[in-house]
């Protein structure tokens, strides 16, 4: 059943104290860390189910591969006219995220290959997932969706005791630059601080951009989607009554190169929503196991690509 494959997490702190403010990542994707506390009074998709932290470290452990596979739909001498990529780099959406972990892990896998992100669930759960979002801004520029531009708000990446280095050394070089207006001796610093304001904007243009936005399968959404090189979620069809639906927004907003990879628990997923695919036009196959994470190897979790059938 669903219910028994809930993972434990504990505060980013690492203690299950939230009041102690060192951080600590919950997951490492090389250098780059990735943090989030989960929120189980919105739903269950504000937790983290087994079958999320599988696809997760999928990501991460196979990241080099990931990045090949998806480099092909990045490439412009082998994207077909409906395809939304650029040499620039390639589209992706979460369906059914909960939390935003997922994205958050996709991000930083396949760094700079992907330039646009979309991560979907339903309303109440949009704000937890712009909370992980921010939490991870490092990694992530989470875009305003209302017209309002870039949103860094303090308040949320504080509420997970996590801090945006980019704006510590931002803050930093404005003292420098401050105390250097006082000192005109200071010109070495001053040479330094403007190096680091360099490197920041650098980094800051190579952030992939987010967008969190409400999306119920098979149902049109706020904000024009588009179609995307690359679909993914976790633990989003363990009813049947989503089959249909899930596979409605799959149509949606997939194009005749559309990548698509799911994690299921197949105990919750019957083996009648793999046929609906197949007669929707998608075919399917199942990673094997020696790509899973250890712990996942030789259970009921399975991790499918899903990709639109030749006509």
């Amino acid at each position: 059943m669903v219910g028994t494959n809930i993972v434990q997490v504990q505060n980013v702190d690492g203690s299950g104290d939230s009041n102690n403010n060192t951080k600590t990542p919950f997951l490492k994707v090389d250098k780059k860390e990735i943090y989030f506390e989960e929120n189980w009074s919105i739903g269950i998709g504000g937790g983290l189910w087994s079958t999320g932290l599988c696809l997760s470290k999928y990501f991460i452990e196979h990241s080099d591969l990931l990045r090949h596979n998806l480099k092909q739909l990045a490439s412009p001498s082998s994207s077909s006219s409906s395809s939304s990529s650029s040499s620039s780099g390639i589209r992706a959406i979460e369906l059914g995220s909960g939390n935003g972990l997922l994205g958050c892990c996709l991000a930083a896998s396949v760094g700079t290959l992907l330039k646009e992100l979309y991560i979907t669930d339903l309303s109440d759960h949009l704000n937890l997932m712009k909370k992980t979002v921010l939490a991870n801004s490092h990694i992530l520029t989470l875009q305003d969706d209302r017209g309002e531009g870039d949103i860094e708000r303090k308040e949320d990446r504080d509420s997970v005791l996590v801090h945006d280095n980019n704006n510590n050394n931002n803050n930093n070089n404005n003292n420098n630059n401050n105390n250097n207006n006082n000192n005109n001796n200071n010109n070495n610093n001053n040479n330094n601080n403007n190096n680091n304001n360099n490197n920041n904007s650098s980094t800051s243009t190579t952030k992939c951009i987010c967008h969190v936005v409400e999306h119920a399968f098979g149902s049109p959404s706020n904000v024009a989607l588009g179609k995307f090189d690359f679909i993914f979620g976790s633990d989003v069809a363990y009813r049947d009554y989503l089959h249909e639906p899930l596979i409605a927004s799959l149509l949606q907003l997939s194009h005749e190169n559309t990548i698509s990879i799911i994690g299921v628990t197949m105990i919750d997923t019957k083996p009648k929503f793999f046929t609906s695919l197949w007669e929707a036009g998608f075919r399917y196959d199942r990673l094997p196991d020696h790509l899973m994470s250890h712990e996942f190897r030789g259970t009921t979790f399975g991790l499918f690509v899903i990709q639109r059938r030749s006509r």
